[in-house]
């Protein structure tokens, strides 16, 4: 599975509820960095693992929508089952995408 670029890992935190201080912060001379979901700020967006995902995606989910993911999810695991993060990742970003 690839690695999202810098790009799509930015727009699924976006969609996540994270906020880019570069574009809030344009006008004036504060420190880039991301505003996480809980208010929080740190100058690194998070990084993709399951402890990550599992703890920021959900809030922006319905039911419905943790359904499907899961769904795309399922379909794509492997054989022996193994879990993915990237496969995860891929999967909530297609469903958010939506």
């Amino acid at each position: 599975m690839e690695k999202p670029t810098d790009e799509q890992m930015k727009e699924s935190w976006g969609l996540c509820g994270f906020r880019d201080c570069e574009k809030i912060n344009s006008i004036m001379s504060m420190p880039t960095g991301w505003y996480y979901p809980d208010g929080k700020w740190d100058k690194d967006i998070p990084a993709i693992d399951l402890n990550n995902l599992f703890l920021y995606a959900p809030k922006r989910m319905t039911p419905v929508l943790w359904r499907k993911i899961i769904r795309e999810w399922a379909s794509t695991l492997t054989a022996n089952c193994k879990v993915d993060t990237l496969v995860l990742f891929w999967a909530i970003y297609k469903v958010m995408k939506e």
